[in-house]
């Protein structure tokens, strides 16, 4: 059954860069176009980086209904992220929330811990884990609806209990065009570039390093994965 699900970027309070730049969330617009695919889910992208908030997020998942909402985030955003789940639930119990991204696979049982209104932690890549999940919750049973989904975590009598590991995706051009429908472009700016018609895209994950001071290794896993050139110049 389709899903209306609601992706949300929280605000950055703290910069992560020497040049602080509004870009696109592209990540949330990955998973959407997959969820997207072939009709299989309605989905709606809420960027604080264009000026919407937590109270926005919350009404507008009261308003429409929204079966699941899904939170983004570094670490600078962590809080704020569970200041909108705190707020989604409110507004909208029914709705399954669902935070993904560096920070939270790093550290999911302390941010479940922390924050009893975030369900399930999507623990590394989220397109197709994402996808299985919309496609197995049925009903307020949700725990045993997604025991059977890879890449997944949630608490249950106090404990951490994770899914199977998920695999990382090993081509990437089966990914779908990042849904760049769902945001305005006008709103984000690639600093410090003189220009404004610059637009980031992704062209690869992962990394062979294993720099100590770095995300990437645990999040990627060390291995370098390029995106054909093909499914780059379609984007």
């Amino acid at each position: 059954m389709s899903k209306r699900v609601l992706l949300f970027r929280p605000p950055s309070r703290v910069h992560t860069s020497p040049f602080p730049q509004r870009t696109v969330p592209l990540g949330l617009m990955s998973i959407a176009a997959y969820l997207r695919r072939d009709g299989r889910h309605d989905v709606r992208i809420m960027d604080c980086f264009e000026g919407m908030t937590a109270l926005d997020l919350a009404e507008e998942a009261k308003a429409w209904s929204a079966d699941v909402v899904g939170i983004s985030g570094l670490t600078a955003h962590a809080y704020d992220a569970m200041a909108a789940a705190q707020r989604v639930k409110e507004a909208r119990p029914e709705a399954l929330v669902v935070v993904g991204g560096v920070h939270f696979s790093a550290v999911p049982q302390e941010t479940l811990e922390v924050c009893p209104y975030i369900d399930a932690v999507v623990l590394g890549e989220g397109e197709v884990t994402f996808l299985e999940l919309c496609d197995a919750l049925d009903g307020p049973n949700w725990r045993s609806a997604l025991s059977g989904v890879p890449g997944l975590g949630w608490m249950e009598d106090g404990e951490l209990f994770t899914t199977e590991a998920r695999a990382p995706i090993s081509d990437l051009g089966t990914l779908a065009m990042p849904a760049f429908d769902l945001v305005n472009p006008d709103n984000y700016q690639m600093r410090p570039f003189r220009y404004g018609d610059r637009m980031m895209l992704e062209g690869s994950r992962g990394c062979p390093f294993s720099c100590s001071f770095c995300h990437t290794t645990q999040f990627w896993k060390p291995r370098w994965r390029p995106r054909p050139v093909e499914a780059i110049l379609e984007a």
